[in-house]
Formats: C-alpha cells, structure tokens, sequence
C-alpha cells in the first residue's frame, strides 16, 4: 500500500471517468492483497483466490449500492452482467499471458 493516500481535488472526482485514478486504485488493491498474502516463517505469497474473491465481490457490492442509478433492478442487471462480461474476458486474457507464472513463479494445482 502506498504510505499515503492518493487524494484528488474534488472537481476531478466529478468530472467523470478517471482512467489514472482506476489504475493507482488498482495498484493499490494489488498491493494491499500481495502484503495479506505474504506468509510468516517462508519468504512465500500464498493469494487465497477463493477469500480474496469474496472479499473484492463484497467490496464492489457495497460500492455499486452507492450508485442511486442502480436502484433501478435493470440499471444494475445491466452493470453487473458487464462487469461479468469484463471479468471473463479479463481471465481468459491473464491466464493466456501466463500472468500466475509470472506474478508467482507459481504453482496451480500442483504444477509450475
């Protein structure tokens, strides 16, 4: 995690989508997950995909509950089946450029 919060004026953060802003977030949560997943006693990362899901799943929900255009059940159906679309397309991309080997050396299901 960055030792300081990145802090924006409050005109930038209403005037739209901020492409800089979602990538420095993201960094942040990678980083943030990375220090959790860092075991004791072995110089080890050990990511728990399955805890790490849920708690991201359960992050993004209460962030898309702050969205009042997500009162409408058909706004929201719309957002989440694209962000289903998105994640898809973001595994399929990640596991093709062997982004586990290359994060972790790693090991999936018992092979490197």
């Amino acid at each position: 995690m960055s030792a300081e919060p990145r802090r924006t004026t409050f005109e930038r953060a209403c005037a739209g989508y901020d492409e800089q802003f979602a990538n420095s977030l993201t960094d942040d949560i990678m980083r943030t997950i990375a220090a959790a997943s860092t075991v004791t006693h072995a110089n080890v990362l050990a990511v728990r995909t399955g805890e790490t899901t849920a708690a991201l799943v359960n992050c993004l929900g209460t962030v898309l509950a702050l969205c009042p255009d997500h009162d409408v059940p058909s706004r929201l159906r719309q957002r989440v089946d694209a962000i289903a679309k998105k994640l898809r397309r973001d595994v399929a991309k990640a596991r093709a450029a062997g982004i586990a080997a290359h994060i972790l050396g790693a090991v999936h299901e018992g092979h490197a």
